[in-house]
């Protein structure tokens, strides 16, 4: 005589439970993924459109406000550090402004928010189409990109050493969320400024 043993209805109901939980703990960490990436793709894009706005207004000649006066910018720069962007204008030879500020935490006081390097190319230093980056240490401390009235970029850059600003041909400013990074390459001959990912680089 033999004797076929199933299932018990706990023990069907705990696998239940079990993929249940499975499913759940994927389905969030699914989740967590996209958010992370929008808000790295999201912060990078707004490093962009600072630094193509900035330089489209130049291109166009639009001013700025200043009190109740609007007044012809002769040069904005896009000042970038590990913990703050911030965009500033002159006109005539002494007045200045800012026009738009990011300061970390970035958004939301959510420290997440980083960038994470900063590297320059060499004027001249290239591998076919592809920059050679260029590191002072492990990054430069700050960047600057100044747009003139004629929209031609020249940038400086802080770090040990010094680079000469006539030496810098690229820029790539690499922000993020979590481990999600994107890059923003502005390079000085062609005044292209191009979002990409990381990786692509």
């Amino acid at each position: 005589m033999s004797t076929k043993k199933g299932f018990t209805l706990v023990e069907l109901m705990l696998v239940v439970v079990l993929i249940g939980i499975f499913f759940t703990m994927t389905s969030y960490m699914t989740n967590n993924t996209r958010v992370y990436q929008t808000k790295a793709e999201r912060f990078a894009n707004d490093i962009y459109d600072t630094i193509r706005s900035a330089r489209n207004n130049m291109i166009i000649g639009r001013g700025v406000l200043s009190w109740t006066t609007m007044v012809v910018t002769n040069e904005r720069t896009i000042t970038v550090t590990n913990t703050w962007l911030i965009t500033t204008y002159k006109y005539n030879t002494t007045s200045a402004g800012t026009e738009k500020t990011l300061v970390s935490p970035y958004y939301d006081q959510d420290a997440q928010y980083k960038i994470t390097d900063i590297a320059i190319s060499s004027w001249g230093i290239l591998n076919g189409n592809v920059p050679i980056w260029d590191r002072t240490g492990s990054t430069l401390s700050s960047v600057g990109i100044i747009i003139n009235p004629n929209s031609q970029i020249t940038m400086t850059g802080i770090g040990t050493p010094v680079i000469p600003s006539n030496s810098i041909r690229t820029i790539k400013i690499t922000a993020g969320y979590a481990w999600f990074e994107q890059s923003i390459v502005i390079d000085r001959v062609s005044g292209t400024v191009e979002t990409r990912k990381s990786s692509e680089d």
